[in-house]
């Protein structure tokens, strides 16, 4: 999971995108809490379609504030996300910024 959001992290951050935006399930939504993302919906949840329509919350990180959000909490998986270079995290930014370019 947290490779999932380090990867988007890392993308949304080349991309000039300001929000990161994800959706979980009462099981995963304590994770995203733990990486300090805002609760979108206050505690409340929303159906969604392709997940049978199971409840599910709604939470967002501002990208331009997740350095210091996870550096100024001791998020225990700050060097992970921030100091860390994974090569097994690879992103081809030449393709993702061509997919941007058609939309």
């Amino acid at each position: 999971m947290a490779a999932l959001v380090k990867a988007a992290y890392e993308l949304c951050h080349a991309s000039n995108i300001d929000y990161l935006v994800f959706a979980a399930r009462r099981s995963v939504a304590t994770i995203y809490r733990t990486m300090h993302f805002d609760d979108m919906l206050d505690g409340g949840t929303v159906p969604l379609p392709y997940a049978d329509n199971m409840a599910h919350s709604v939470f967002s990180l501002p990208i331009g504030d997740a350095d210091r959000r996870w550096r100024t909490t001791g998020y225990n998986l700050y060097d992970f996300m921030a100091r860390t270079e994974h090569p097994d995290i690879r992103i081809d930014y030449e393709r993702v910024f061509a997919v941007f370019s058609r939309s």
